[in-house]
């Protein structure tokens, strides 16, 4: 399903016409098979880079999808929520967590869409960060001081609170406390739901990142898939801030997506805009803020998509 084409003066025209007939056999069959996901992300790669190169617009492609199928992007389908953002914003609670819970359509010509949107590196990488958060906060958990009666976690922008869910019901003698903060009231709103079954063990709160107030100095925090929504300058007043309250002896873990995100060409015409880095960008970000070169590590995921930059705060000598 090639996009590549000499493009010579105005050949919008004859690109979306051959793009059309692309989109228009994967919608004749109801939706991408498997087969055809390398292809079609592919196709997202260059309708991307034609945006990109203004041969094209955003819109054009949209409306392109649009026409072969056209509840594509309704509310029906993962990616028309992405592409909706009914929140205001990119990746929103209600997002995410449908993401968690794999969603898929009940219709079955959305269905297979839903499937694509599932399959993405990206979307996948989303997933794995669920896992990482309960596998590290087990393992910190396990490693701070056994006297304390109370370890203290700090979960900024904290979503739709579903991996606290998850970790609480697998771990019911966890010694975590959790101070759980989104700027969004509504993203406070459904989390509390979420975590209504181990409600006592969270207290939520609505704060931006720079004007929140945990309760008390965080043992660990985890601030996974903020970074991803802030410029340089922003994101060293935010990771400043929590490398200075962090505790001594305690961890931090923050994540950005990786600038070998395959996913990049896609979320980008959903409207789903994330500042990328590589390690080599996070090292020096924790650097600026007086983070020392041996209390970091940065990881992925087994793909490479997702880095997880993680701070340890040496105990005072």
């Amino acid at each position: 399903m090639s996009a590549s084409c000499e493009v010579h003066g105005d050949a919008r025209p004859a690109l979306l016409g051959a793009w059309a007939k692309h989109i228009d056999r994967i919608a004749k069959q109801g939706g991408p098979e498997p087969a055809d996901y390398e292809l079609l992300a592919d196709w997202f790669r260059r309708a991307a880079a034609a945006v990109g190169e203004r041969m094209v617009t955003r819109n054009d492609v949209c409306t392109l999808l649009a026409a072969a199928e056209p509840a594509i992007f309704s509310g029906l389908t993962m990616q028309g929520l992405a592409r909706a953002q009914p929140y205001g914003y990119p990746g929103d609670f209600e997002l995410i967590d449908r993401i968690y819970k794999e969603c898929v359509s009940d219709y079955p010509a959305l269905a297979k869409w839903d499937l694509f949107f599932h399959a993405q590196p990206a979307i996948r990488a989303l997933r794995h960060a669920k896992s990482h958060f309960c596998s590290w906060l087990a393992q910190a958990e396990a490693g701070c001081d056994a006297h304390l009666p109370r370890v203290r976690l700090l979960h900024l922008g904290g979503g739709p609170g579903r991996e606290l869910l998850e970790y609480f019901l697998e771990n019911p003698g966890s010694r975590i406390v959790c101070d759980y903060m989104d700027a969004d009231a509504r993203a406070v709103s459904y989390a509390a739901r979420t975590c209504a079954p181990v409600g006592v063990r969270v207290r939520l709160q609505q704060a931006n990142p720079l004007g929140f107030q945990p309760a008390g100095i965080p043992h660990l925090i985890w601030a996974s898939g903020l970074f991803d929504y802030l410029d340089d300058p922003n994101l060293l007043c935010v990771l400043r801030r929590l490398w200075h309250l962090l505790a001594p002896g305690g961890q931090l873990v923050s994540s950005n997506f990786s600038r070998s995100n395959p996913s990049q060409a896609y979320l980008d015409l959903l409207g789903w805009r994330l500042h990328h880095r590589d390690r080599s960008d996070l090292r020096r970000l924790a650097l600026q803020v007086g983070v020392p070169e041996e209390a970091i590590r940065v990881m992925a995921d087994p793909e490479g998509v997702y880095l997880f930059l993680h701070l340890e705060k040496r105990h005072l000598t």
